[in-house]
């Protein structure tokens, strides 16, 4: 009796309200949720909504799914039954409703439905789904005494849960394995109920019969977003509550017919979603209406070209989320830079210089398809096709894929980034493949991120990204729900179920990853030289303790790992596990510094990179040269290298006929290349005298104090000390009479902090002048300065000596410069190394013209020319992206700078060396 009478303070009697509503959905079987209409029979619009629960009686309540928050509930007996026996009874029929009270501390409201004239509060009670609840007054009303007759009936005949049988119909919660289930029901036609529309393109079924529920997003479409309860701030985005009443409307707790599509990274399933009564597919109906945009990966294969043409008419003809108009196609005309006004003839400015597409550098956006060969693996997910069709490159990055990193120089690779690298380069590198591009992250100005490709790259028929992920080499890529992706993601997310099922590379133990150690040898100490952090720099001197070695191998296997120039090259050698430097003896290519004017030294270069990059060679090791390099001869595919690039015009003989042992070969291949005129002798003239311009000067670099100079040493990317031209014979007369004093036979004695001495060069043993920078309190070891070659080191007690006195000494040969108005990575720092070495390789042992700009104490910040190609050594290091420009505002400069920016604009849209991976502020993602 108290419990009748706190219920009756609770509901309260209220006017007796009535009305016409669609059945939107069952909550359970009790409980409807309708759309209002008005007076017409026409859904209100924006949708009104009204939830009623039937009076008088009680069905079994619905349990709910585990969230990350919540733990599951499940279903009380025979609940999903008996919102099962109403959902098919109502559902989208309309329907009539009295609302008799209301209860005032929820809101809810209870009332009598009527379908066709008949209540449906007694038809789900004569079912057996729904008890009647005990009465609120001593005499019951005539219609509850209805209920309590049809209930007794029921119970007679033991219907629905009066049958009793609790535990064979309680529906329970099971968490879902994905992945299992997406490969036990993958290409199978399912049957489904849609039990919630989230926003148009989210929804979360129960399959049928099995009653699991999962949560799907629409294969092929994705909807403007309906924010989730509860977040902060997040608005609905434009027409997402228009799409989410067209999946609503039409598909809320209807029966559907479900196919899979796809499986993401978060174990998320993708389908196509058809009502089953109409056979209209969910995607077709929000993209044709503009509610919705086109995903090709997700999207069924055979539904592809009716969903895109159904966004383009969608587009033409501006629908909801189309409707913003962009530009004009005469102002799109007008923004482009073809429609820039054209020079007049009158037009005095020089002609660009025409650039063959195969020594372009790589471009960043490749076309949507086409056919290439593999030139380079930059690391096992980015690689560098050259077009068949015109030879241009293109830097490709794999769609969906995340691989393991190659760590900096002295730094560790991440687990199997080797075994990535490595199974792409035997596999790619020289074959021919089909290049897709499946989407591209745009330049952001204000994250200094440059454009990217993202491609799928095929081997025969073979996606070489799904290669990558069975080995266990790669991961699959976690995309935001809304992120372009790969077509071919579903594939990859299979591939990586089978490896991390094997456990196989990254998908194992971090312990079971191989461990590689190799000795670089390429890294060469020289005066003044310093070495990255976990780089140790090698003696001269001990290199040649390795040539032994290397010379009883005979013919050893290498693997090309870099093209310094048409003749030299940094080789992997796997029996050794040693990186070492090589020139092929006897030969001489044009030097490589930038775009040169030297005949095809670019050309030189590009050929021996499309020979012979990351290919695997055979060398004979016969000598080692003084800059650490070592000296014989070469075989790619059974061919000697040297004739191969002598035929071809790409480098010419440098030696006696009797100095080599191919030197008859080597005659007559260069021989052919000039009767043919090939190459770099295409316009060759043995009588020619090549003319130098003794003033170097560079047009734009501003005059102050010029010297031709020679470069003694290089210490890093961007320091060096230099020798004027004029001094070198005193220098070599200096050299002469030091080597006359027989030092080592001088006894050691004082030498203090500030003198001038004589020190032994730990990297050739040769006696030189220094200056002693600092004495240790035991004076077993001084710090010292080459005075004559540049450079510095500490070396003991023992390989130092008093100069003797009388010794004439003349003031420092070696002046220490510094690249002006540029800013070259330290040798520490990523590109260091290759600044230094390219550097070295540009301007070491050549005759140059300094100019100095500015002066910090004994240091001259110069512009530097070389005397041969007239360019500018500052520039060329711009534009190899092997340093960046230092803004000036002086007016005399201006020229200077604006060449410059020019230069390093080049380099980044070329994505060279330091904006390789984007913008070199940049993090990759």
């Amino acid at each position: 009796m108290a419990q009748s009478q706190k219920r009756s303070t609770q509901q309260q009697a209220a006017p007796k309200e009535t009305g016409h509503g669609i059945v939107k959905s069952v909550n359970s079987g009790d409980t409807i949720v309708l759309f209002q209409l008005n007076r017409n029979g026409q859904v209100i619009i924006p949708p009104c909504e009204r939830e009623i629960t039937l009076t008088s009686i009680q069905a079994p309540r619905m349990g709910r799914p585990a969230t990350k928050s919540r733990e599951a509930v499940h279903d009380e007996p025979y609940a999903w039954e008996s919102r099962e026996f109403l959902r098919r009874l109502v559902v989208g029929k309309i329907v009539s409703y009295t609302v008799e009270s209301k209860n005032p501390n929820t809101g809810r409201e209870y009332g009598q439905v009527q379908l066709g004239g008949e209540s449906v509060n007694s038809a789900i009670v004569a079912a057996g789904f729904a008890r009647v609840k005990s009465g609120n007054s001593a005499e019951p009303r005539k219609s509850d005494v209805e209920l309590i007759e049809l209930q007794n009936a029921a119970e007679a005949e033991k219907k629905g849960l009066w049958e009793k049988d609790d535990a064979a119909h309680v529906r329970t919660f099971e968490p879902v394995d994905s992945y299992e289930l997406y490969t036990r029901l993958r290409g199978k036609l399912q049957t489904a109920v849609v039990e919630q529309v989230r926003s148009a393109s989210l929804l979360r079924v129960s399959f049928l019969p099995s009653k699991q529920v999962v949560s799907l997003q629409l294969g092929g479409a994705i909807a403007p977003r309906t924010p989730f309860p509860g977040e902060d701030n997040s608005e609905p985005e434009p027409f997402a509550a228009e799409a989410k009443f067209l999946a609503e409307r039409n598909l809320l707790q209807r029966d559907v017919h479900i196919l899979f599509t796809g499986v993401d990274k978060q174990q998320n399933f993708f389908g196509k979603v058809v009502d089953s009564a109409s056979g209209r597919s969910l995607a077709n109906e929000l993209i044709s209406q503009g509610l919705a945009q086109y995903v090709e990966w997700s999207a069924p294969t055979e539904d592809r070209e009716t969903l895109l043409s159904l966004q383009n008419a969608a587009k033409e003809k501006g629908l909801r989320i189309w409707s913003k108009k962009g530009p004009s196609a005469a102002e799109v005309a007008a923004s482009k830079p073809e429609a820039a006004a054209a020079p007049t003839p009158a037009s005095t400015a020089a002609p660009a210089k025409v650039v063959a597409p195969a020594l372009m550098p790589p471009a960043a956006t490749p076309p949507a398809e086409f056919v290439g060969r593999v030139r380079e693996v930059k690391s096992g997910g980015d690689l560098i096709v050259a077009d068949t069709a015109d030879r241009r490159k293109y830097f490709v990055s794999l769609a969906s894929v995340q691989v393991p990193r190659t760590g900096p120089p002295g730094k560790d690779d991440e687990p199997w980034a080797f075994e990535a690298r490595e199974f792409m380069r035997s596999k790619l590198v020289g074959k021919k493949v089909r290049v897709t591009l499946d989407y591209t992250r745009p330049a952001n100005k204000e994250r200094n991120l440059t454009e990217k490709a993202f491609c799928s790259v095929f081997l025969d028929k073979s996606n070489i990204a799904s290669m990558l992920i069975e080995k266990g080499l790669a991961k699959v890529m976690g995309h935001r729900g809304d992120d372009p992706r790969s077509p071919h993601y579903e594939a990859l997310v299979m591939c990586e179920m089978k490896a991390k099922k094997k456990r196989k590379g990254v998908f194992g133990d971090a312990d079971a990853a191989p461990k590689h150690h190799v000795n670089d040898l390429t890294n060469v100490a020289g005066p003044g030289r310093t070495a990255p952090e976990g780089v140790k720099l090698v003696d001269v001197g001990k290199l040649k303790n390795h040539l032994p070695f290397l010379q009883r191998g005979g013919k050893l296997e290498a693997l090309v790992e870099y093209v310094f120039s048409g003749t030299r090259f940094k080789l992997f050698i796997p029996r050794e596990s040693c990186l070492i430097n090589f020139s092929v003896a006897g030969l001489k290519a044009p030097a490589k510094r930038g775009n040169l004017d030297e005949p095809f030294a670019e050309e030189s270069v590009e050929f021996a990179r499309e020979l012979l990059l990351q290919q695997t060679v055979e060398i004979e090791v016969e000598n080692i040269d003084k800059g650490g390099n070592f000296l014989g001869n070469m075989w790619c595919n059974r061919k000697n290298v040297g004739i191969s690039m002598l035929e071809e015009g790409c480098c010419s003989v440098n030696f006696g006929p009797r100095k080599h042992l191919y030197a008859h070969e080597y005659v007559q291949a260069e021989e052919s290349a000039k009767a043919r005129r090939l190459g770099m002798w295409e316009n060759w003239d043995p009588n020619a005298v090549p003319a130098v311009d003794e003033t170097g000067k560079e047009e734009g670099a501003p005059s102050k104090e010029f010297y031709t100079v020679k470069i003694v040493e290089v210490c890093n990317g961007s320091r060096f000390y230099a020798t004027k031209v004029d001094d070198l014979p005193g220098l070599e007369s200096l050299m002469k009479r030091i080597e006359d004093l027989n030092p080592d036979a001088i006894n050691p004695g004082a030498v203090s902090s500030g003198s001038i001495a004589l020190g032994k060069f730990t990297a050739d043993n040769a006696w030189y002048r220094v200056k002693v920078l600092k004495v240790n309190r035991e004076k077993t070891s001084y710090e010292v300065a080459y005075i004559d070659y540049g450079g510095s080191e500490t070396i003991p007690s023992s390989r130092i000596r008093p100069l003797p006195i009388g010794f004439p000494s003349p003031p420092a040969m070696a002046k220490e410069c510094v690249l002006a108005y540029v800013k070259v990575p330290e040798l520490s720092e990523d590109f260091g190394v290759e600044a230094a070495e390219f550097l070295r390789d540009t301007i070491m042992d050549n005759t140059m013209v300094v100019n100095i700009e500015y002066r910090e104490g004994d240091k001259s910040f110069v512009t530097l020319v070389d005397v041969d190609t007239k360019r500018l050594i500052n520039t060329l290091m711009v534009e190899q992206g092997l340093a960046t420009v230092v803004q000036q505002r002086k007016k005399h400069l201006a020229p200077l700078i604006e060449k410059m920016n020019e230069a390093q604009e080049k380099a980044r849209s070329g994505r060279m060396n330091l904006w390789q991976y984007g913008d070199i502020l940049e993090d990759d993602e």
